[in-house]
């Protein structure tokens, strides 16, 4: 592993045997990492970040804006009010879009750990903090605990459901990673 800077970014290098893709995790913390494939060029990889440089901006800081508003109880009731006029159309449009019967009710949590989360009883779950992070990445979370709606399992039925709507599910995900 080797630390890196280019266009305002530190990052570090991973490299793995059996690897095929280049791709960057970021951490709760706001830390980068470029997970390469073994045989991956210095200079391919710093394309590929620097192609990156605005997304990994946006998502450094809403990491970075986490931690701040887990301190502060207005700014934390700001998120909840936020989410409240956000995530009951964004799950309405996308029940709509995917054919799947709306939950049977929506809840806003402080959770800091889950994003979103679904029960057998149809009621969906969204953390506030989620509001914290870019719209794709909120657009996924709704996506997955809809699928939950038809499929309550991580089967590759369910994912098939989620990537019917989002072919770059993976991606999104990947922007929520701590």
């Amino acid at each position: 592993m080797s630390k890196e800077h280019i266009d305002g970014i530190d990052f570090e290098i991973k490299r793995r045997r059996g690897r095929k893709k280049l791709s960057i995790f970021i951490d709760r913390d706001g830390n980068c990492e470029v997970r390469s494939p073994w045989n991956a060029s210095r200079e391919r990889i710093f394309r590929f970040v620097a192609s990156e440089t605005e997304w990994i901006h946006r998502v450094q800081n809403a990491k970075k804006e986490k931690l701040t508003y887990r301190v502060s109880e207005e700014k934390t009731a700001e998120l909840r009010e936020k989410a409240k006029l956000i995530v009951p159309g964004k799950i309405e449009y996308y029940c709509r879009m995917m054919n799947i019967e709306p939950p049977v009710k929506i809840t806003i949590t402080s959770a800091k750990h889950r994003w979103g989360s679904c029960t057998d009883k149809r009621h969906i779950n969204i953390s506030l903090y989620l509001m914290l992070y870019p719209e794709e990445a909120i657009d996924y979370v709704i996506v997955h605990e809809i699928a939950h709606l038809k499929e309550l399992n991580h089967s590759k039925k369910f994912w098939s459901i989620v990537e019917s709507v989002f072919p770059d599910y993976k991606e999104r995900r990947q922007m929520l990673t701590k």
